[in-house]
């Protein structure tokens, strides 16, 4: 597989991961009130969802080997707290292995079905 496929589906994927993440965080977690905090939250969360997948499409592998390796930990710590979180944790715990595992793919070029010619 053409490696550009593969920064464009980790980029989707991506996207996809941080939607999913800031409406679980917009709306399962319990409100809190950090004052001022709460606006850079969510306008880092938006800056995030805008600027990262358009790195990741326009292939800078070195910005996305270090998001693969955040995500690796992400997974293992959402791992981690499944047993005191809700099954929410569990599909927290999916997205970010899957994303990482994307994201690993493109920065990486691994191919994980080699293809018979």
């Amino acid at each position: 597989m053409d490696n550009s496929k593969k920064y464009r589906q980790a980029a989707i994927v991506y996207l996809i991961n941080a939607v999913v993440y800031f409406f679980i965080a917009a709306f399962r977690m319990p409100p809190h009130d950090f004052g001022i905090w709460n606006y850079l939250f969510y306008t880092l969360g938006a800056v995030f969802a805008v600027l990262f997948p358009y790195f990741i499409y326009k292939e800078y592998r070195i910005f996305t080997a270090i998001l693969a390796v955040i995500y690796l930990i992400r997974a293992v710590v959402s791992l981690i707290v499944i047993p005191f979180y809700s099954v929410v944790m569990v599909l927290v715990f999916l997205l970010h292995a899957f994303t990482c595992f994307m994201l690993a793919r493109a920065a990486w070029d691994i191919e994980v079905f080699k293809r018979r010619r």
